[in-house]
């Protein structure tokens, strides 16, 4: 049911999978999330320089800041939004996904650290 809000509400007709695993291009980054991934820049470029393991672990990093700060559920066009949509949370405190969702998170959470890669080029951002 929480989907079916998620599309009629936010999305009219379009699929949230679509919304929230839509390719990202260059520009796509603005206000507080290009602030942030500015913000990261430095110290990714800085570790690369060092070891590939350095900058990979420096990218998990970033990637879990990014998805603490901006929560998986929000599309990047919704600046607007800094709470995530209503999922239910189980007592251990995880998500309660359908296997759709946990797939389309999966999905987001792949992108974003695909697009980090590429932030040392600053094609994206």
């Amino acid at each position: 049911m929480a989907c079916f809000v998620w599309e009629t509400y936010l999305f009219g007709n379009a699929s949230v999978a679509d919304i929230l695993s839509a390719k990202l291009v260059k520009g796509w980054a603005k206000g507080e999330r290009k602030n942030f991934l500015v913000s990261h820049l430095e110290s990714y470029k800085a570790a690369l320089l060092v070891s590939s393991d350095k900058a990979d672990k420096l990218l998990d990093n970033i990637v879990n800041l990014w998805f603490a700060k901006f929560h998986w559920s929000i599309p990047v066009t919704q600046s607007h939004l800094y709470k995530p949509l209503l999922i239910p949370v189980g007592p251990d405190g995880f998500e309660i996904l359908t296997d759709e969702q946990a797939q389309l998170k999966k999905d987001v959470i792949k992108r974003m650290q695909t697009v980090s890669v590429r932030l040392s080029g600053q094609c994206v951002i």
